[in-house]
């Protein structure tokens, strides 16, 4: 992306330099699907998410503890589309190599603290759909 500020106010107290927080110098996503239908007319879908995201800081300081190292991430989702093509069912899986990382974070310097939010875990899940 290589987004940055083009300028900065001079009074700022708290700055990244040029650069953006939360803003990875590169991220990439491939989404394959694959979808085959079946001889009762329903249609299987199978698909993978996969997502490559360079190093960021979450906060305007660049705090090394709320820095996120690069990630790769996966998801994947099976579907069946029944023949008339008004109901679906999907089953699938999120952050599927359970990586956890920082996503949001601010320092409390005044307190000696520093916070910050862990991604979610890995998570499955089931959704039905209708059409009608």
């Amino acid at each position: 992306m290589d987004a940055k500020y083009t300028e900065v106010n001079q009074f700022a107290q708290a700055t990244t330099g040029s650069y953006l927080p939360k803003t990875p110098r590169l991220k990439i996503s491939l989404s394959p699907d694959v979808h085959t239908r079946l001889v009762n007319g329903a249609t299987i879908r199978f698909g993978i998410d996969y997502t490559h995201t360079s190093e960021i800081y979450n906060d305007v300081q660049g705090t090394a503890l709320l820095r996120r190292p690069k990630e790769d991430l996966f998801n994947a989702s099976s579907s069946i589309v029944a023949p008339n093509g008004k109901l679906t069912f999907t089953v699938g899986g999120t952050n599927l190599t359970d990586r956890r990382f920082i996503t949001t974070g601010q320092p409390q310097y005044a307190g000696g603290v520093v916070f910050g939010t862990y991604d979610a875990p890995r998570e499955w899940y089931a959704t039905v759909g209708m059409k009608y």
